[in-house]
């Protein structure tokens, strides 16, 4: 067993194979047992089309129903994909354009990209610590962790998410003394950081909890000396997104896209309707009376429904607070133990609402499919499991702060700006991956970490 273990420490090479392959057949299973969409089949749904648009040459563009949902007439037309980065439906067109149309092969390459965490955990770890055991402990909890396994091969942008920021982190974890390496470091780790904006927008004030880290680690003057060439790379990665919507939308400036004002809107209303506001998108198409949520004069709506939101907000504070709390535990609770009830139109009672009751079509999926329902439930249970490691690893060394605090600041910041909103998992589910890190912390000795 000890020649085992020297042969993986000196086997570099080996060890960075074998956590890759670990985490790549790990997500070849989950693939298995949840194929295809396997998620939230409307959003996985509505980006494969936008792919087969610009595929079959209709650009970046997106067919929906821009007529009134109480008209009898229906009006479906092509319209300019704005309101989300083009990222992920530009990824899916290039997988469908290469491989045809295979629900299976983009899960595939998911996990091929995805089963990179653990090597890059391993190295990030290592970086910061100098400590072979802990690295290794982080390096399989990346391959391996079962709440990220299993959503890295789910047919959305979230499940990529993680990996530009596990690089990130992997750049910017030592300090680098020369200008060329800053220069160099800064501007992969702005388009890391840039790549991860256009999978998902909520990612874009990221790098300023990672700089605060950065600047405790390594110092507040060295942190401004790699922040320049970093927002450089940032910068023009998102330029080119805010580009493309500006000549799309006929010279309107929108950065990244709008959703916003729906997440402010309907996030009120979590836990039953309320103040005017309803949850989910088909209870508040109704209330609009349109039969998208983004087309047409989507700017415009979520405008309208960011100032509802915010005055709602506004006139009950403490009843506000109180909504934030109940959010806790939402984060890591998997689709499906509580969902949104089948009866999509607006109502005030709370038996009809989200996340009020167990439901009993989850007793139903038990019985019927029970590997996949099982999962859920253990995914929920480790996901507890983790955050508890975590917690206990951290203050164990909360005088070594320089372990964890990077990975800290990611979970922080996923934390901080989904609280406030509407709460769906999956908006949470790329920060999942680094609790793992913190976690690793709680199976070190006191003072055995340098």
């Amino acid at each position: 067993m000890n020649i085992i273990w020297q042969k993986i420490k000196s086997d570099r090479r080996l060890l960075f194979i074998f956590l890759f392959a670990l985490g790549f057949i790990i997500r070849c299973i989950f693939i298995a047992i949840y194929p295809g969409t396997n998620y939230y089949d409307g959003s996985s749904v509505r980006y494969l089309r936008i792919a087969e648009n610009v595929i079959s040459g209709h650009g970046m563009s997106i067919y929906v129903d821009t007529s009134r949902m109480s008209s009898p007439i229906r009006q479906f037309v092509y319209q300019p994909f704005i309101d989300k980065p083009t990222g992920y439906p530009l990824f899916l067109s290039g997988i469908i354009s290469i491989f045809g149309y295979s629900l299976i092969i983009i899960q595939i390459i998911h996990a091929l990209a995805m089963a990179w965490m653990g090597p890059l955990f391993f190295l990030t770890c290592e970086r910061l610590t100098k400590n072979f055991k802990y690295s290794l402990i982080c390096g399989l909890g990346g391959a391996i962790w079962l709440n990220s396994a299993r959503f890295d091969v789910v047919i959305l942008p979230e499940a990529l998410v993680a990996l530009p920021i596990a690089i990130t982190l992997f750049l910017l974890s030592r300090k680098h003394l020369t200008s060329v390496t800053r220069w160099k470091n800064g501007l992969l780790s702005g388009i890391a950081i840039g790549v991860a904006v256009l999978l998902r927008p909520d990612v874009v004030l990221l790098p300023i909890f990672l700089f605060l880290g950065l600047a405790l680690l390594f110092g507040f003057k060295y942190s401004l000396k790699i922040v320049l060439p970093f927002a450089i790379a940032l910068i023009a990665v998102v330029s080119l997104q805010a580009i493309f919507n500006y000549n799309s939308s006929g010279g309107k400036f929108i950065p990244l896209g709008y959703s916003n004002g729906i997440a402010a809107f309907e996030g009120i209303s979590q836990f039953g309707d309320t103040f005017g506001t309803v949850y989910s998108d088909d209870r508040l198409k109704i209330l609009e009376d349109q039969s998208d949520l983004y087309y047409p004069r989507g700017i415009e709506r979520d405008a309208e429904r960011t100032k509802k939101a915010v005055a709602i907000i506004k006139e009950h504070p403490v009843w506000y607070l109180t909504l934030l709390i109940k959010r806790i535990p939402l984060l890591l609770t998997p689709r499906g133990l509580f969902i949104i009830a089948s009866d999509s139109r607006p109502t005030k009672r709370a038996s009809d609402d989200f996340t009020q009751k167990f439901p009993a079509s989850f007793l139903k999926e038990l019985k019927d499919t029970p590997i996949p329902a099982a999962i859920k439930l253990l995914s929920s249970f480790f996901g507890v499991i983790l955050i508890i490691l975590s917690l206990i690893g951290c203050w164990k060394w909360r005088k070594k702060y320089e372990i964890w605090l990077l990975p800290f600041c990611v979970v922080a910041y996923f934390f901080l700006s989904h609280i406030p909103v509407n709460v769906e998992p999956r908006y949470f589910y790329p920060a999942v991956s680094f609790f793992i890190p913190l976690a690793g912390t709680f199976f070190m000795k006191k003072g055995s970490i340098i």
